[in-house]
């Protein structure tokens, strides 16, 4: 385990280069000790707090702040503050719990600590010279401008790293604590059933009046499932289809020679609907999901969520693919019709139609559903349970706030 320095031994100097990296705009620090709170021995500097309030600015109406009062705006500053103490809870009680790390584990803490300090570079590229171009040279000018900076305030880039390294080392203990605690989370089948038919007949009222809103749910939700629920159901009127894309390439004509090699477009669209035909006459063992295998080059095809349900196609959103291949997609009658080729701005098209929707369907089943939202209600029972230990933190952890240090950010 690694032998932490002391948690009242911040370098000061490296609270003014962060400060300096998110600028302050405007606003100036009143107070020449920029700690505006402590949580047992952890302080909390105000390049920490300015941070974080610069992050949710533009937010903060969202949660019911006002920032055009003085009151609102006060009211905002101290759920930044407090925010970042339930944070220092969490990184004071995960060391007196003592946790240690593998070396695995201390690896990527060493790597977070890394990232942390090539984004710290990144924020001097705007100030290099656009006419280097070379690497190397671009990160040694990033690194003397950040030297200038860190000497200019008593400190050097070893000890910043090693800050960086401590920040990182906090955060992997936090993390620590956190898993100890939500791990006690538990959920009863019986609210995985319960929350299913809640997004269920919630997205069947929702999807059966305004039937495009099921179409942006679904390509949030494939985009990035992580952080949006799966649509369990689809409104009447949509299609689902697959299609073999063979991308039309338009270089420039600085990118052409005479000796440069070109596609045979009708030679691979041949053999594709040569292929398609055999499939239709039953003469061939190949499927249509084959010839996308063997074809395609559409990378959106790759996500899991459009391999296995296709793309969904209404009336009210065909707007939203290239012409004509909504157009056509709508067009196809049965379910396993292929699509003569078609030209979009993007290449040939051949369009299978996979799935008719003339009422509305459930896609996916409480069976199938049930990890996922498992996963969600585990993860929020656990949030829940880390938060009433932070609650009850507060009441017996020594805090200090420097309220007035903070008033001085508007």
């Amino acid at each position: 385990m690694k032998i932490r320095k002391s948690l009242t031994k911040k370098i000061a100097a490296i609270a003014m280069i962060l400060v300096l990296l998110f600028s302050f705009a405007g606003c100036s620090l009143s107070v020449a000790d920029p700690i505006v709170a402590k949580v047992g021995d952890i302080n909390i500097y105000a390049s920490e707090f300015y941070s974080l309030y610069q992050s949710y600015y533009y937010y903060a109406s969202m949660f019911g702040y006002d920032l055009s009062t003085a009151n609102g705006l006060h009211e905002y500053q101290d759920w930044v503050l407090d925010t970042l103490i339930q944070n220092a809870i969490l990184v004071y009680y995960a060391y007196q719990e003592g946790f240690e790390f593998t070396e695995t584990e201390l690896l990527e803490i060493q790597a977070d600590a890394e990232a942390a300090y090539d984004d710290a570079l990144a924020s001097y590229k705007s100030l290099i010279d656009s006419a280097i171009t070379d690497e190397d040279k671009i990160r040694s000018e990033q690194e003397a401008l950040l030297k200038a900076d860190l000497e200019a305030n008593g400190s050097t880039i070893e000890e910043y790293k090693d800050e960086l390294y401590d920040r990182a080392y906090d955060d992997a203990m936090s993390l620590k604590l956190r898993d100890q605690i939500s791990s006690a989370a538990v959920v009863e089948d019986s609210e995985v059933q319960e929350e299913y038919d809640s997004r269920l007949e919630t997205q069947q009222e929702t999807y059966d009046e305004t039937p495009s809103s099921f179409y942006t749910a679904f390509s949030n939700f494939a985009s990035n499932p992580t952080n949006s629920d799966q649509p369990l159901y689809v409104p009447a009127g949509y299609v689902a289809v697959k299609h073999i894309l063979i991308k039309v390439d338009t270089p420039t004509s600085a990118e052409t020679t005479v000796d440069s090699e070109t596609k045979d477009y009708d030679a691979i669209c041949e053999e594709i609907e040569t292929k398609i035909a055999e499939i239709e006459a039953g003469t061939s063992s190949l499927t249509f999901d084959d010839l996308i295998e063997l074809y395609n080059e559409d990378e959106g095809l790759d996500n899991e969520y459009y391999s296995e349900f296709g793309y969904f196609v209404h009336e009210e959103i065909v707007s939203r693919y290239s012409e004509p291949f909504g157009e056509t997609a709508l067009a196809l009658e049965n379910v396993g019709d292929i699509s003569e080729r078609i030209q979009t701005e993007h290449g040939y098209h051949y369009i299978q139609l996979i799935a008719k929707y003339d009422e509305g369907t459930v896609i996916v089943s409480y069976e199938d559903a049930f990890d996922s939202i498992y996963d969600t209600l585990f993860e929020t029972a656990g949030n829940d349970l880390i938060q009433a230990f932070i609650d009850s933190k507060m009441e017996t952890t020594p805090i200090t706030r420097y309220t007035s240090r903070i008033r001085a950010y508007a």
